[in-house]
């Protein structure tokens, strides 16, 4: 463009005196100096100050859809002090200039005085995209011969500097709202994801662009139009505008007024005479529709021009068309964004919603009688304030696990029925007939769906199955007023879904737990009833067998091998005692109930002949063929001095003999089993030391648990309950001792610890 400018001004240069030539540096120097609002009336004033006029006006073919014919202003300029009647409808002598394309002079011109000065000529003009215009001269007298060779010779430039100023006013509105609306995105980024652009600097910022846009192009109000998602179809609220900031005004609707026209076929208009939206003046309302795609999403609109040009042109629209591309792009990124924050927001209420309803879940669970209902609701209202739109939640439970249903039996799953369980409507939510309908399909499907617009009504309904494992308990249906599914409804339905679906299954599981529960608490009561009657049938005839094998050991005589089955006779009838035993303390522990010994002091030889006694017993009934021997060590026994023990005759007897039956069982072949005593800190402790299957040191605690045993004992031997030390532990316990297992390699002791009196 400076090129075509340079090539005009050296033409005209060529074939005009140097007057010319100063004026068409004067001309220049405007163009470069002028402000983008103000140039063309700049290069007006030059114009009229050369032919000694006193103001100027501009004019070109206004080209308005219902309006093509008639000229309207372009710019316009007066001298100080000179006023103009009515300068927006032109004077017989420009028309005539303007249809014919010829010069006018207006006759008997000279030497005229009067307020306001008089149209003294006007001459054609044709700009460079084709269109007609013409510049009307005003003064007190004609034009002179260099007067009107200067103005024709600054006219040829005219066009040319005509386009360089429009262009200019572009350049410099581009970039001032290209500048507000990256600063915007500079300040929203700093915010981060979570913060976003609430409406008010959405106004804020957008307002700026209004501001800019109607001080370049000198309207009187900007107005920018923006849809919302979800909104009714041809509704565009007002979102800024340079008068009033973000108040709210009247929204744009599709076809109606220009605006709405504008909306409704894609493509900018100038409002055509008598159409304006503020004064009668031809073309005082333009519009340009934002377009995302092929899709509108909004309009910006310019109204008002209370002074010259007093109409918009084909250029101003050229103008904002330039910026409509950067205000949607900025409104496209401010919806992103605001979607992001919105989802961040919700999925940090689904996460404190869940925490809330686990714990709630969890107090539930432990009660008795569990509150469904309350569960119910909760799970809603984590949709309701997690779902955008949501005004409303229905939980149906499947008939398969209604408790009081009754089906045939054969009944498929296919054939299942719903029934309402709790519901959290919102004003305007979905029908019941539409809700119930729609469940009855997800659960006949298994999978979550989503329906808009149900039944022709304006909404949406979302629905997930209360599942988990394939195990279906019902079915969650969410809805809400907006014509389209929310996008992460489907998402947070299910997650609560799944949630509510545990809390299902886990409530019937504890009830399965519990009724099994009762079931083997009754089990037990009735086992240990019966170890205690075969303990009480039993224990009696065992106690009178074992008096008379002693009885006739002591008084009798008999030969070595008759001796030696007499004592092992007794041997098996003092086992079987220990049995007996066992059956009862077993019987006492099932119940909760802990061994009550029958406490006496025990002296140094009360301990000897028990030891001994258990030693002998476990001698005769060991296999003879392993050839493992028991030993009482006397001297270790005896460190217990004059001191005595406080325990339970009975119950030493049975630990010491679970303790020797271990040992025949694990020792090696031809290995002793060494029973001796120890004195320390905590009591005196009776010592069974034997050689033979090893025992993980990590094991050691675990030996006293019921029914444990090592992974050696139990690939080795199939003997052996794991009950044998359990009862131990439990006896020496109610004796207030202890028993401790102590493993080195292969040799394993045991100790029995008992306080001293």
């Amino acid at each position: 463009m400076d090129r075509l400018v340079g090539a005009t001004v050296r033409g005209a240069r060529e074939g005009c005196c140097d007057d010319s030539a100063v004026w068409l540096r004067r001309l220049t120097h405007e163009v470069a100096r002028s402000e983008p609002s103000g140039g063309l009336d700049s290069l007006i004033g030059v114009l009229a100050r050369a032919a000694g006029s006193c103001g100027a006006i501009l004019w070109e073919a206004s080209e308005t859809e219902l309006d093509p014919a008639g000229p309207a202003i372009a710019g316009a300029w007066f001298a100080d002090g000179v006023t103009i009647v009515d300068p927006a409808c032109p004077d017989p002598i420009t028309m005539e200039a303007f249809t014919d394309h010829t010069l006018v002079m207006a006759a008997g011109a000279r030497d005229r005085r009067g307020s306001p000065p008089a149209v003294i000529a006007a001459l054609p003009l044709e700009y460079l995209d084709g269109r007609r215009g013409a510049l009307t001269l005003l003064g007190d007298d004609e034009l002179t011969g260099n007067s009107f060779d200067l103005t024709v010779d600054l006219l040829d430039v005219l066009p040319a500097l005509c386009v360089l100023v429009r262009e200019r006013r572009c350049l410099a509105l581009v970039r001032r709202c290209s500048d507000i609306l990256q600063d915007a995105e500079v300040e929203s980024a700093r915010q981060g994801p979570g913060g976003g652009d609430s409406g008010d600097h959405l106004g804020d910022h957008l307002g700026r662009v209004c501001t800019v846009i109607g001080d370049t192009l000198r309207c009187g109000k900007v107005s920018i139009f923006l849809r919302e998602p979800g909104a009714p179809d041809g509704v565009f609220p007002l979102v800024a505008s340079s008068v009033g900031g973000t108040a709210p005004g009247v929204p744009a609707r599709s076809g109606i007024g220009l605006v709405g026209r504008v909306i409704e076929c894609g493509r900018p208009l100038v409002a055509p005479a008598g159409l304006a939206g503020e004064g009668s003046c031809r073309g005082a309302e333009m519009a340009v529709p934002l377009l995302d795609g092929d899709q509108v999403s909004g309009a910006i609109a310019c109204r008002g021009l209370p002074g010259p040009p007093f109409h918009f042109t084909r250029s101003d629209l050229s103008a904002l068309g330039l910026i409509a591309p950067h205000v949607t792009r900025y409104w496209r990124n401010w919806l992103h964004r605001r979607a992001i924050s919105v989802e961040n927001r919700s999925w940090l209420l689904l996460a404190a919603g869940i925490t809330a309803f686990n714990k709630l879940a969890s107090e539930q669970l432990a009660r008795t009688d569990p509150d469904d209902q309350r569960i119910y609701r909760a799970a809603m209202q984590i949709v309701r304030d997690v779902g955008p739109d949501c005004v409303g939640c229905d939980v149906y439970r499947s008939d398969a696990h209604r408790p009081d249903r009754h089906r045939a039996r054969g009944a498929s799953s296919a054939e299942q029925r719903l029934w309402p369980a709790e519901s959290f409507p919102g004003a305007g939510g979905a029908e019941p007939e539409a809700s119930m309908e729609f469940a009855l399909s997800v659960l006949r499907s298994g999978r979550p769906g989503a329906m808009a617009s149900p039944a022709g009504a304006a909404g949406w309904l979302a629905g997930t199955p209360i599942q988990v494992s394939g195990q279906v308990y019902g079915v969650l249906v969410a809805f809400g007023r907006c014509s389209t599914v929310p996008s992460n409804a489907l998402q947070v339905g299910e997650i609560v879904g799944d949630q509510l679906g545990l809390y299902l299954h886990l409530r019937q599981t504890l009830q399965r737990l519990q009724e099994t529960r009762g079931k083997l608490q009754a089990t037990l009561r009735s086992q240990a009833e019966a170890l205690e009657d075969l303990e009480h049938q039993l224990g009696g005839p065992l106690l009178v067998a074992t008096e008379r094998v002693d009885l006739t050991l002591q008084h009798g005589r008999f030969d070595g091998r008759t001796d030696a089955q007499l004592r092992a006779v007794r041997g098996l009838c003092r086992k079987a005692a220990r049995v007996a035993m066992s059956a009862a303390v077993f019987a006492a522990l099932s119940k909760g109930a802990a061994p009550r010994p029958r406490f006496e002091l025990l002296s140094v030889d009360d301990l000897l002949r028990l030891l001994i006694s258990g030693a002998d017993d476990a001698q005769l009934l060991s296999n003879p063929r392993r050839r493992i021997r028991f030993e009482v060590e006397r001297e270790g026994i005896r460190i217990l001095n004059r001191r005595l023990i406080q325990a339970d005759r009975s119950f030493v007897e049975q630990c010491v003999g679970n303790l020797l039956d271990n040992a025949a069982k694990y020792s090696y072949e031809d290995t002793a089993v060494r029973i001796h005593g120890s004195v320390d800190d905590e009591g005196f402790a009776v010592r069974v030391t034997s050689t033979g299957l090893p025992v993980d040191p990590a094991d050691a605690k675990l030996c006293l648990r019921r029914n444990w045993r090592g992974s050696v004992a139990r690939t080795t031997t199939g003997e052996g309950s794991g009950l044998g030390l359990w009862i131990v532990d439990h006896l020496m316990r109610s004796m207030k001792g202890a028993v401790r297992v102590q493993p080195v390699q292969d040799t394993t002791t045991v100790l029995l610890t008992f306080p001293i009196a």
